[in-house]
């Protein structure tokens, strides 16, 4: 049985305490040697040194390793150097960044660090919050936060705010007896209260039910824990990519060195070849490559008003096709405003913005063609509904006050807050009425009765009023039909209502509805759509009623009727793979908790999404850590940002937009870089193994082979990350293939530019290698495989565009004189030849490399023409089967 089903005796006989004396000091004592000091759950210390290793520990890592070794080996200690630095570097980052579990916990435990009142041995004594045990009697009172999870034994007028675990913007109203339904998320305990949260209004006592990792909020911080070296989808792929890249250089590398044994080359020389050919597939320049496109991506995002913690994230925005949006404080403002007002079978329709008390009350009941006699009715209903306003207004306890910024803020309950703002739109000052009606009495809201009772007195005139649940209004008052009719009405439409009565102690000669709702943010309806068009799909997540869920997720289309809603009951009976069959079904999840919202993540994972996910309290932390991108709300907890791969600084739903299409853009870039090493790789192999095959000299030396793959590859990778996408309609992640780093697409584009520096390289090579030195016929092809290169920077910029129509890049141009300037250094100076173990060439060998370099132009230019053309047959036989 849960402490919420059990009756306040129940609790006080089994934690052996009675509510007048609470604990003895010596069983206070036993019980916190017995379980310990009321903290969260720590996680296991690891030294900087440790974490740091450990970042060593991947194939692609493996492979750099093993080619600084190669370089070492062949005494080149400079570019060797230059290899360990980049790894040395990386191992850094990624220790830093491995601290963000550690500083989540850490927030969360400074959650339960201050001073709590309790009673012990029958005085009340003010402790630190973790000596706090199960058994002692919390004291609770306005203001304070909760140090511990508690069975509620006595209040009065008691609210709490739940927030920080629910993710609801409105106060909880608790009560004493027990509930005696069954699995009741956090927001439905009522006769609770939990670790973390605190205290609005009223007074309370409480029995102390679990400390710890035991409470609420210690689940959380162990799913955080447990959650937190969850990998980003780039990191997944840049795995599976060196992996590949592992095998594909031991196979290729063993193949060449046993044809060229069994072709009786020499041990020596064929072996200098293999290494060649091994310093020519590994990478070098690839985690600087994706270094450099996520930095710059995540400048870009910045400027888009969204903070990336983790630059692998930028990757993860433009790859996710799931978006699970946590409702308040992403889709609403978390501030609860009046939108409605029912009167006198008139309805008024109520504008304005949050807590500014400013805004227009139509009526909405009257058309266009209404006569003087209609108008005029309305203007006096106007009237009579102000005059019921400025008793409401004095029935309050809530406002809204100016803040330091000069703008508003809450005092106080949230839904008087909200009606507070009404009054105020209607122009009232609480101090004229104050001086203009006298008080006979105001009392707060009643948790039992379930409203506010209040009675003023006016010229003689004694008028009482009651705000509250208008079932309770109705039941008390027996206020008219259709008072109730109209609230089931508002109810269905997801609106949380307050109903108010004027009575003159023998009838009710008044009474109106208000219909509160939860102000959505401007512009989010048209961004989900864009998000739907960019081919995500869109589910909401919120502690909040089906009905209320239902109704606002339609408001801002991500609810439709053929859709689903499940609530936390219904996630907690279903299996992780019975929720995943639902993933494509579902909009809607309603009355979730903590540990619902980390099992939705997981289903949606295992049904092969990729989820991003939106939040801001602490409940949302342990899925914004398990979620493939958490991001984070800038006004949210720490907690929340701390868990996070980005913060969105304005919480705009519309920066989200933003970051996706920036994500999309980076991604792209990303592939534009990996597809010119690959076609870079790809055409220096097919040389060096041709030669092998042929039985012709090695082309390049692995010097020579260093110097393409770090001089000329490594401007023209740094070009190509600042390069702005040229493309258009990056739209739909599908148009981009995200599936793997190194698509289809890709390959086939390597492998066609490698076939055609091939082509252009080796006869050059045979003429020159016969005619010539071999130096001399090794310096050509170092230029014809720099200068294919080259050009085939500005191929990898789009994949259907032709080159000649691409507006220039200033950065490609830039990389190109330096890169050009570099090859004049090393092949028309004397040092430069002395350290490559080059010659100078002739100006018209020169011109000659040039123009059989542009082969790789020509081949990429009947690419392109050739998928426009079969595009446009596809289009046309779709068009004539649609007339048929």
């Amino acid at each position: 049985m849960n402490y919420y089903q059990k009756s306040p005796q129940e609790i006080f006989e089994e934690f052996e305490v009675t509510l007048e004396k609470g604990l003895r000091n010596d069983s206070a004592r036993e019980k916190l040697k017995e379980f310990g000091l009321n903290l969260l759950a720590r996680e296991k210390k690891e030294t900087y040194l440790s974490i740091f290793i450990r970042q060593y520990k991947s194939p692609l890592i493996y492979i750099l390793i093993a080619a600084g070794v190669v370089v070492s080996i062949l005494h080149d200690f400079v570019d060797a150097i230059a290899i360990f630095l980049v790894l040395f570097t990386n191992s850094i980052v990624g220790a830093i960044q491995e601290g963000r579990a550690r500083n989540s916990l850490e927030k969360l435990r400074s959650l339960t660090h201050h001073k709590s009142l309790v009673r012990r041995g029958g005085e009340e004594v003010l402790i630190s919050a973790d000596e706090i045990v199960r058994g002692d009697i919390l004291i609770l009172k306005e203001g304070d936060r909760i140090s511990a999870d508690a069975r509620i034994v006595k209040e009065e007028s008691f609210k709490v705010d739940e927030a920080i675990l629910t993710g609801e913007a409105y106060a909880v109203e608790k009560c004493i007896d027990p509930i005696k339904k069954e699995n009741l998320v956090v927001g439905d305990q009522k006769n609770m209260v939990f670790s973390g949260t605190s205290v609005v209004a009223g007074y309370c006592e409480a029995v102390v039910v679990a400390t710890g990792f035991d409470s609420e909020l210690g689940k959380i911080s162990k799913e955080i824990a447990e959650t937190a070296n969850v990998p980003l989808p780039l990191a997944a792929k840049i795995n599976s990519l060196s992996r590949l890249i592992g095998i594909s250089v031991g196979v290729i590398a063993l193949l060449v060195f046993v044809v060229g044994l069994l072709r009786g080359i020499p041990f020596l020389e064929i072996f200098s070849a293999t290494v060649g050919i091994v310093v020519s597939l590994v990478p070098e320049g690839l985690p600087v490559a994706v270094t450099i496109v996520l930095a710059h991506g995540v400048w870009r995002m910045a400027k888009a008003k969204a903070i990336v913690r983790q630059m692998a994230a930028v990757e993860a925005m433009g790859n996710a096709d799931t978006l699970l949006v946590d409702k308040t404080g992403t889709i609403t403002t978390g501030k609860m405003v009046i939108r409605r007002v029912l009167y006198k079978a008139e309805k008024f329709e109520v504008s304005g913005e949050g807590y500014e008390p400013k805004g227009k009350v139509e009526n909405v009941s009257i058309n266009r063609k209404a006569n003087v006699a209609q108008v005029s009715k309305v203007s006096k209903d106007l009237d009579e509904l102000r005059s019921v306003l400025e008793l409401v207004y004095l029935s309050l306890t809530a406002d809204v006050v100016h803040d330091e910024n000069g703008g508003w803020k809450p005092s106080g309950d949230t839904t008087e807050v909200a009606i507070a703002v009404l009054c105020r739109k209607f122009g009232l000052d609480r101090e004229k009425l104050e001086k203009e009606y006298k008080t006979i009495f105001a009392k707060p809201f009643d948790q039992q009765k379930r409203y506010i009772e209040a009675s003023f007195e006016r010229k003689g005139r004694k008028h009482h009023v009651f705000v509250g649940a208008p079932d309770f209004l109705s039941k008390r008052l027996k206020v008219d039909h259709g008072f109730l009719k109209d609230y089931h009405q508002l109810a269905k439409e997801g609106m949380r209502v307050v109903g108010v009565a004027i009575f003159d102690g023998r009838r009710v000669i008044d009474n109106a509805l208000l219909a509160i709702d939860e102000e959505i943010r401007p512009n989010v309806d048209k961004s989900i759509k864009e998000a739907k068009a960019a081919g995500f799909s869109v589910v909401m997540l919120t502690g909040d009623y089906p009905e209320t869920a239902k109704e606002i997720a339609r408001k801002v289309d991500i609810y439709h009727d053929t859709d689903e809603v499940l609530t936390g009951v219904d996630v907690e009976k279903m299996s992780e793979s019975e929720l995943a069959d639902k993933a494509d079904k579902v909009t809607v999840f309603a009355r979730i908790t903590p540990e619902h919202k980390l099992k939705i993540v997981k289903a949606f994972q295992k049904a092969g999404k990729i989820c991003a996910m939106t939040g801001d309290g602490v409940n949302d932390a342990p899925a914004l850590q398990a979620a493939n991108l958490g991001i984070g709300l800038g006004s949210g907890t720490q907690v929340a940002k701390d868990s996070s791969d980005i913060i969105l600084v304005n919480n705009n739903f519309e920066t989200i937009i933003e970051a996706i299409s920036q994500g999309r853009a980076i991604y792209f870039s990303l592939k534009k870089v990996l597809l010119y090493l690959f076609a870079t790789s790809a055409g220096e192999v097919m040389v060096l193994a041709g030669a092998v095959f042929v039985g012709l000299p090695i082309p390049l030396l692995a010097v020579q082979i260093i110097w393409l793959n770090f001089v000329t590859d490594g401007f023209f990778v740094v070009a190509l990350a600042q390069d702005n996408p040229t493309e258009k309609g990056l739209v739909s992640v599908r148009e981009i293939d995200t599936e793997n780093l190194v698509d289809k697409l890709m390959i086939y584009r390597g492998i066609l530019v490698g076939g055609a520096m091939l082509l252009c390289t080796m006869p050059v090579f045979y003429y020159f290698q016969e005619h010539y030195s071999l130096t001399y016929a090794r310096s050509i092809t170092l230029v014809i495989l720099s200068v294919s290169q080259w050009f085939n920077a500005f191929n990898v910029r789009s994949r259907s565009k032709s080159i000649f129509l691409q507006k220039p890049s200033a950065w490609l141009l830039v990389a190109l004189g330096i890169v050009f300037v570099m090859q004049i250094f090393a092949l028309g100076t004397e040092l430069g030849n002395k350290l490559l173990r080059l010659e100078n060439l002739s100006l018209e060998h020169w011109i000659l490399a040039f123009a059989v370099s542009t082969l790789v132009i020509w081949v990429e230019e009947g690419r392109k023409i050739l998928v426009k053309v079969m595009s446009q047959r596809v289009k046309y036989k779709t068009a004539v089967a649609g007339e048929k």
